[in-house]
Parts: structure tokens; C-alpha cells; sequence
């Protein structure tokens, strides 16, 4: 009879792939959320400023506000990070704001940085900065 037996060497190629696995496992748990996060605030910002133009100023910096919560944005993100302002006859609505993201066992960060800016021209047109 021939039965199995674990030789108690370690295969290293499973090993590296077991690690590559992990790390990329962490690389989207850990940077795909805030670029998600960036995609959401561009749907944010349209409906800000289509609600500018259709209404006034007022009535797009509380639906910018309202949309926040609505869609949750995380709390890092607040509608102070946001600004309205006419440029000739072009209005325009721009975000900005970063966010850190920790790497594990190194005790190292990087800031992300993210800006959404949308305008619209003097016809009403919709625009990407």
C-alpha cells in the first residue's frame, strides 16, 4: 500500500502566490473604496449644478448638501469642501479633498488627493473641467 506523505518542504511558489493574493486583497479593500467614493461625487456635483442652473445658487448648495447624505458620501467628505462661483457667464461647481490610506505593517500612509469640477457654459451645456 502507498500512502501519502508531506515531505515537510514548503513550496515557495505557492507561497509567493499566497502573498501576492493577500496583498492584493488589501490593495482593494484599501484604495478602491475612495476612488468609488470619487465616482459617486461626480453624480453629486451634476446634480448640483443642474439644480444651480434650473433654480439658484441657494437651492444647489443645499441639494449638494442633501445629495451627501443620500448617497453616502463618507464624512470626510463635507459640503464645505465644495464651492459655487460664476466666472463671466460660466458657473462652476469644484470639490477637492484627500484622503489617507494606510499601508499595513510598515506604518506608512499615502494621501490621496481627489477634485471634481464641472461647469456650464452660457447656453446651459454641462461640462467636465
Amino acid at each position: 500500500m502507498n500512502s501519502w506523505r508531506r515531505q515537510g518542504r514548503i513550496d515557495i511558489v505557492k507561497m509567493l502566490m499566497f502573498l501576492a493574493f493577500i496583498a492584493g486583497a488589501y490593495s482593494i479593500w484599501a484604495f478602491v473604496p475612495p476612488y468609488w467614493t470619487s465616482r459617486k461625487m461626480d453624480e453629486v456635483v451634476t446634480v448640483s449644478i443642474l439644480e444651480w442652473r434650473d433654480r439658484n445658487q441657494v437651492k444647489g448648495e443645499s441639494m449638494l448638501a442633501h445629495e451627501l447624505d443620500k448617497r453616502e458620501i463618507p464624512m470626510y467628505i463635507i459640503p464645505e469642501d465644495c464651492e459655487f462661483w460664476e466666472e463671466g457667464k460660466e458657473k462652476h461647481v469644484s470639490c477637492y479633498w484627500a484622503v489617507d490610506v494606510k499601508y499595513p505593517l510598515v506604518d506608512t500612509r499615502t494621501t490621496l488627493e481627489f477634485e471634481v469640477h464641472k461647469y456650464l457654459d452660457a447656453s446651459g451645456d454641462l461640462y467636465d473641467w
